[in-house]
């Protein structure tokens, strides 16, 4: 048995024992590590931050072939946002351990390891649930599902396509744009009608500097963005753009980004309307 010291029996009959969770999340860009405590903890040679989030339901375990899961929400910014566009969060192994804070280093007692299943988001949250690693059954088997289009996040490791290759950068025409329908100046944009839908707009100054759309339709040298910008286009304005991709393999793979060899669907599977 492990012995401790004086201190630490006398905090334990005072009931003044503190203890805190430790969040460990192993990803593809590196390991976060963070507390539910309030305040940052140092833990060996490691630092854990304040969980951005919470834990919707705890631990929940079942006997029967139940699996044991935790529901969780956090904040989606910062790195969490770069996780999410890189897929490093797919199947992320987690662990969540207890430790005393205000008492000798006695070690950590291990509560829960698992891996990240299903995710949702939006611009500001993300949620999901962690399955206990031991009641695989969890799984989602397959874990990607076989559909015709391409499942890899357009420009994310899995597609390969470096995105920076097809920007493109410009300026407004000031006279001829609008909040929701942008002419560029002539020459800037591809002359291929189309080119552009679904890619990616950032103005990059004026007074909608900052603002990101995406661009529903494309055609020389107009853009229909997916929704208006708070402003008016009343002074000269520059912008960055790269084209969109609808996870198709011939048009938009092979033709458009010469990217078949990472094409992640299956061409000949039926669409729903085909099928029945």
């Amino acid at each position: 048995m492990r012995s401790v010291n004086s201190a630490f029996w006398l905090a334990l009959q005072q009931d003044a024992v503190q203890v805190t969770e430790l969040i460990d999340l192993t990803t593809t860009l590196g390991v976060y590590r963070w507390t539910t405590s309030n305040v940052p903890l140092v833990v060996g040679v490691n630092e854990y931050l304040p969980f951005p989030g919470k834990s919707d339901d705890g631990a929940e375990e079942s006997t029967d072939l139940g699996i044991g899961t935790i529901s969780f929400s956090m904040v989606n910014t910062g790195n969490i946002r770069g996780l999410l566009n890189a897929n490093g969060l797919d199947n992320a192994p987690v662990a969540i351990s207890r430790v005393f804070t205000n008492s000798p280093d006695l070690g950590r007692l291990y509560l829960f390891r698992g891996k990240l299943g299903d995710l949702a988001y939006d611009r500001m949250a993300v949620s999901g649930q962690a399955r206990n690693i031991f009641n695989g059954v969890a799984g989602r088997f397959p874990y990607y599902t076989y559909q015709d289009t391409c499942v890899w996040r357009f420009g994310s490791p899995g597609c390969g396509v470096d995105v920076g290759s097809y920007t493109l950068t410009g300026n407004l025409s000031v006279g001829s744009s609008n909040p929701i329908a942008l002419s560029a100046l002539g020459g800037t944009l591809p002359s291929s009608p189309g080119w552009l839908d679904r890619g990616r707009l950032t103005i990059t100054s004026g007074t909608n500097s900052g603002q990101v759309r995406t661009i529903r339709v494309h055609s020389g040298d107009l853009m229909i963005l997916s929704h208006a910008l708070p402003f008016v286009i009343s002074s000269p304005t520059a912008f960055s753009v790269w084209p969109g991709c609808r996870k198709r393999l011939d048009e938009d793979c092979t033709a458009k980004y010469g990217n078949q060899a990472n094409f992640f669907g299956f061409k000949w599977i039926p669409r729903t309307e085909q099928a029945f």
